[in-house]
């Protein structure tokens, strides 16, 4: 196994597609009594998590516009989308320091039974997760597929970012599509991965934004009234270059860091079945 996802690591330096609002492509329809994907919902056209009853994690190429009221919808069957008890608003979005994960507050607490814990170290190479998504391809179930980890890299920030992503690569035929963007990657029960970005080549890998390095920020946004402060748009990185503007939606298209890893061309956004 670990000389297979090694090998794949090696020949996946090409173009990749951020996760904008695609869906899991051959995913398995999720069962009433998954725990993990009780918690998983849609934002946007993008994929969630709640982490809190307030917050929801996803991408930040998803909310990149913060201060965009968003419609956030609870529930594992479409059908969510027809009940006014399951729709909540979402009022900004706060974006992580680094990586594209960000949280997005939501204005009123979220009736979910399950809210899974945050991995507090990275997953190891080799290692199962299952990923959820969102997409135009999913049916009238949420959609779920199985991944191995594979070798971690920079993050969007390039070399200032290290080990701030990891590859993914998807078994039996799934792949991720437009709406899985922002899609929880589970392992052993915790969050471990937010989706990120697919490859263009349509084999089965995923580029995820770690989130072992994001601990703190995630607990100490969740853990407390946090009060939002409206920057200046667009906002300026620590390299001096302008972060992308996205329309609402979700469907962002990112541009890749002038370095020596894969370049970003669009995003990623469902896993369809």
């Amino acid at each position: 196994m670990r000389k297979t996802l090694a090998a794949i690591g090696a020949t996946l330096m090409c173009l990749v597609t951020p996760a904008t609002s695609q869906a899991l492509v051959n995913g398995s329809e999720v069962q009433d009594g998954d725990s993990n994907a009780a918690a998983v919902v849609q934002i946007s056209a993008c994929t969630g998590a709640v982490v809190a009853p307030q917050w929801v994690l996803t991408a930040r190429h998803c909310v990149e516009v913060q201060n965009l009221r968003r419609s956030v919808y609870t529930g594992i069957d479409r059908a969510q989308r027809k009940d006014p008890s399951l729709k909540y608003i979402s009022d900004y979005a706060l974006l992580a320091p680094t990586g594209d994960v960000a949280l997005a507050h939501v204005t009123t607490p979220l009736n979910v039974a399950n809210i899974p814990a945050i991995r507090r170290r990275k997953a190891d190479f080799g290692t199962e997760g299952t990923v959820y998504g969102w997409g135009n391809g999913t049916g009238l179930k949420l959609a779920s597929a199985q991944v191995d980890i594979g070798k971690y890299a920079w993050g969007l920030g390039g070399p200032r970012e290290q080990e701030g992503s990891f590859f993914g690569y998807h078994r039996s035929g799934t792949r991720n599509g437009r709406g899985d963007s922002g899609g929880p990657l589970f392992v052993d029960g915790e969050i471990a991965g937010v989706t990120s970005a697919s490859y263009l080549r349509g084999n089965g890998a995923v580029s995820f934004a770690s989130l072992h390095g994001l601990y703190e920020w995630i607990e100490n946004t969740i853990g407390e009234d946090s009060v939002w402060n409206p920057p200046l748009y667009p906002q300026p990185r620590e390299d001096g270059a302008q972060e992308p503007r996205q329309e609402a939606g979700g469907d962002n298209r990112l541009q890749e860091p002038q370095v020596s890893r894969p370049a970003y061309s669009g995003g990623l956004g469902s896993l369809s079945s």
